[in-house]
């Protein structure tokens, strides 16, 4: 058995076996209404990677509406509730409308828990 040395440096979210998040984008036929699937926990690990993705699809083809499908999220903490607050502030600045869609009972008790509710887009 083999160890590897310590290391002082730092950690990335992404070196972690424990950190799971999968992201996928699919536009509409008009390109006007991007949703954005995150899979796995949304936690101080993964939320650079769902920012990342976010950030993307805002800086890149025109788009009205962004809808995040929630529903395959496992886990959400407070760094994940801020990645969705501060996403939803950014898309609005960009005139593009922000919500979250069949949140899953992880996100849907953090929303109850917090009473920030309004992130739940009820038109989708």
């Amino acid at each position: 058995m083999t160890h590897e040395p310590f290391s002082s440096g730092p950690s990335t979210a992404r070196e972690s076996p424990a950190a799971s998040l999968r992201v996928s984008t699919t536009r509409d036929d008009d390109g006007g209404v991007v949703t954005v699937t995150p899979v796995g926990d949304l936690d101080l690990h993964t939320t650079d990677q769902l920012s990342d993705e976010l950030e993307g699809v805002m800086a890149g083809d025109p788009v009205a509406r962004i809808r995040l499908d929630a529903s395959l999220l496992r886990f959400v903490d407070s760094a994940g509730l801020r990645c969705l607050l501060t996403t939803r502030t950014l898309a609005e600045a960009r005139g593009i409308r922000f919500g979250v869609v069949a949140p899953s009972r992880a996100l849907q008790r953090v929303l109850e828990m917090t009473g920030l509710h309004d992130l739940v887009d009820r038109d989708a």
